[in-house]
């Protein structure tokens, strides 16, 4: 029978009271692990958390010289940039090593799938594209 676990805590970053409240399949796991959250000292609620990553992929963003993504509503770009951010960090010695060989805003398409070959999404739409609807379309999977 699921067990349901609520534990408050209070946000290291901004000192706001919050609750998390997480579902286990047994008792005994869910009280373990809130046993290890009450002593972990680096909590954080949701809204900090999202202002830290905000942060981080902006520093990613300036840090290869991506591309302001565009999109229809704010909440459709900040998820292409998450995405993109995400693609990033994980595929970080592949996209390093494109951009310091090629000036991809100065290839065409056909040019950069052939350099490119099992990476085009991957570069495409970190490194050049723009467009939230196109990022999070072939992002989202990888």
């Amino acid at each position: 029978m699921p067990y349901t676990v609520e534990i408050s805590l209070i946000c290291s970053y901004c000192g706001e009271q919050y609750t998390i409240n997480k579902e286990f399949e047994d008792k005994n796991k869910g009280l373990s692990w809130s046993k290890y959250i009450a002593k972990s000292k680096n909590s954080m609620c949701s809204d900090c958390y999202q202002k830290q990553l905000l942060i981080k992929i902006g520093n990613c963003e300036q840090a290869f010289s991506l591309p302001i993504v565009k999109g229809k509503s704010e909440k459709q770009i900040i998820f292409a940039r998450k995405l993109r951010y995400n693609a990033v960090n994980n595929n970080i010695r592949i996209i390093d090593a494109f951009k310091s060989m090629y000036n991809f805003s100065k290839l065409s398409d056909g040019e950069i799938k052939l350099l490119a070959q099992n990476y085009y999404d991957l570069i495409k739409y970190t490194l050049i594209s723009d467009s939230a609807k196109d990022i999070i379309e072939h992002l989202k999977n990888i």
